[in-house]
């Protein structure tokens, strides 16, 4: 009980209506974007049990790579499509090579459902690293595009870089994209440096570009604003968000699957008929199979999400189990913990001789608070269930 007060000004009616799109279709990238993270290595099998978690928590879209880069990727992409989940199934290929065409035709032959193309269309890339003027980069999109469709691909196209690109050339990408008739376009914030407030100017414009073509975000997180810009980007109008589990990605990483479904769902009101109830299971998967830990603190999923130290703060959860909680962590699959530290006080101490049902003379309490408070100090951790457990008994 309790939770449904955290919103005392609740403007879910105003912000829906306010919203032109309020369906949005979450596509999944940590088994394309996370595998990009430095030290992450997904297998064939990994790629596989992720994909199928994804599908059937509810993940409308998920990107699994590029097939036209390796056989093994080809083969990975290949088996997951045959799965026949109900997640539709994304794969990449890139264009700026002279054998791009045997890239799209890896991913036809792997009969995705969205055959997504990349190209970086800002001067930095065009000049520094592909070697394109803007003319032939104009050219080698509208070929792509035209090439893919006459496959019968339903294609998603993402300039990439594009928050580092002159306006006057990216209008020209964006219509050089509608002339060859493709079927979705997706902005690419591919370094991070987007603010929500640049997002919606952004995605304003290139609206009015593309019509009724559905567009997509892409946003990376390098000053930690990928879940701000695309919770922007939704209250602009889009049709398509990326997200990667524990927001996993090249360098800072990407918008986190799990905290812009909450998000969603609990501050805007839009339920996107994902089990959220798996989220945190699904966060454990990713770590152990990529090795990269899922920081205590990490909003919805993080170990200390739902974590009590300070006495008030204990005794407050005791009366009324929303005073400190947002959510119900049992929503998302994560629990309530009541760790012990240097703040700790006698409620919290009250409350672990409870749970671990030991009986302690009451006068004891003081100084096993001084101990407690003393061992933590100097281990600079929370007190572990057996090191309490010693110290009870060393007052016995």
């Amino acid at each position: 009980m309790g939770w449904n007060e955290i919103k005392p000004y609740d403007l879910n009616n105003v912000l829906l209506n306010d919203i032109p799109f309020p369906k949005v279709i979450l596509c999944d990238c940590t088994l394309r974007e996370g595998e990009q993270a430095a030290g992450v290595a997904f297998s064939q099998q990994d790629k596989i049990i992720v994909a199928r978690y994804l599908s059937e928590m509810g993940i409308p879209q998920i990107q699994v790579g590029y097939p036209g880069i390796s056989k093994k990727d080809k083969e990975t992409v290949k088996i997951i499509k045959r799965e026949g989940f109900s997640s539709k199934i994304e794969s990449i290929s890139i264009i700026h090579v002279d054998n791009w065409k045997e890239h799209i035709d890896a991913a036809l032959e792997c009969q995705v459902d969205i055959l997504g193309l990349q190209f970086g269309v800002s001067n930095i890339r065009l000049k520094y690293v592909l070697n394109f003027s803007e003319e032939e980069a104009l050219d080698r999109i509208y070929e792509s595009v035209v090439y893919a469709k006459e496959n019968q691909a339903y294609v998603s196209f993402t300039p990439t870089d594009v928050t580092r690109t002159p306006f006057h050339f990216l209008k020209r990408v964006f219509q050089t994209l509608m002339n060859a008739d493709v079927d979705r376009v997706k902005i690419a914030d591919s370094v991070g440096v987007f603010s929500p407030l640049a997002t919606k100017n952004l995605i304003k414009e290139v609206k009015q570009i593309v019509g009724d073509k559905p567009v997509g975000v892409h946003f990376h997180n390098d000053f930690g604003l990928a879940l701000a810009n695309t919770i922007a980007a939704i209250e602009t109008g889009v049709d398509v968000v990326d997200v990667t589990v524990n927001g996993l990605g090249e360098r800072t990483g990407n918008a986190s699957l799990d905290e812009v479904v909450m998000v969603l769902k609990l501050l805007y009101g839009m339920d996107l008929s994902i089990q959220i109830e798996k989220l945190s299971a699904l966060s454990h998967l990713i770590e152990n199979l990529t090795g990269i830990k899922i920081p205590k603190s990490k909003p919805i999923v993080g170990k200390n999400a739902f974590a009590h130290l300070l006495d008030t703060h204990v005794m407050g959860m005791e009366k009324y189990e929303a005073m400190y909680e947002p959510f119900d962590p049992k929503q998302v699959g994560n629990e309530r913990r009541f760790p012990l530290g240097r703040l700790s006080g006698p409620s919290a101490v009250k409350k672990k001789l409870r749970e671990m049902d030991i009986d302690l003379d009451g006068s004891k309490i003081p100084i096993l608070l001084d101990q407690i408070r003393n061992k933590a100090e100097s281990l600079k951790e929370e007190i572990a269930d057996s090191e309490f457990r010693n110290l009870v008994l060393s007052l016995k």
